[in-house]
């Protein structure tokens, strides 16, 4: 995140790729997100196969529309790194829009707010 502005920066150029994969053991997708060990979570292509499960339950036309994607976490360890690479999911997925919590941090009950 760059001070006093309100995008992430990235370092690299969006590059479309596709990698194969297989889903890890306990790996659930739910309303309480990613909870593990960051020794679990860091595993290869685990954020990433975490992600893609939730992007899975929705069509390309849901995906697409005029919908907004609100993107965040609780500030733990790491959260800026699935932040960023929740968001390049979604752009190659052709979400059109994201509100993205300040420095990634934005937790379910400041959401509800």
């Amino acid at each position: 995140m760059v001070k006093g502005s309100n995008t992430f920066e990235f370092t690299q150029a969006f590059a479309g790729k596709t990698l194969e994969t297989t889903p890890y053991d306990g790996q659930k997708p739910g309303t309480s997100g990613l909870r593990k060990k960051t020794t679990e979570v860091f595993k290869p292509l685990y954020i990433e196969n975490f992600v893609q499960s939730i992007f899975d339950i929705h069509s390309k036309e849901d995906l697409t529309a005029n919908n907004c994607l609100v993107v965040g976490g609780d500030g733990r360890y790491f959260n800026d790194v699935v932040v960023k690479k929740t968001l390049r999911i979604a752009a190659a997925k052709g979400v059109n829009s994201c509100v993205v919590g300040c420095a990634g941090k934005l937790s379910t009950p400041a959401l509800s707010c």
